[in-house]
Parts: structure tokens; sequence; C-alpha cells
């Protein structure tokens, strides 16, 4: 670990991958409904 002025930093030998994500069905699901309300509120908040 080295120190720098009040701030931690980890070295690591190797490359830590970031953790992947994705929707579930039910997630998928519901993304016409998030599309849905983004239109209303492009008409009526904009």
């Amino acid at each position: 670990m080295k120190l720098l002025p009040k701030i931690y930093s980890n070295q690591y030998d190797s490359h830590i991958d970031k953790p992947k994500y994705s929707l579930t069905d039910l997630g998928k699901s519901f993304v016409p409904i998030l599309q849905d309300m983004k239109k209303w509120s492009d008409i009526h908040l904009m």
C-alpha cells in the first residue's frame, strides 16, 4: 500500500475485471414502460 496525502492506493499485480451486469427477463419487460414514461415526459415536461 502506498501512502499519498490522505489517500490510500492499493497496487495489484494483475488486472481486476469489472463485474458485468445485465437485465433479467423481468427487467427487460419493464423497458417499454420506461420508454413510454420518457416519451410522456418529453412532451409534458420539456
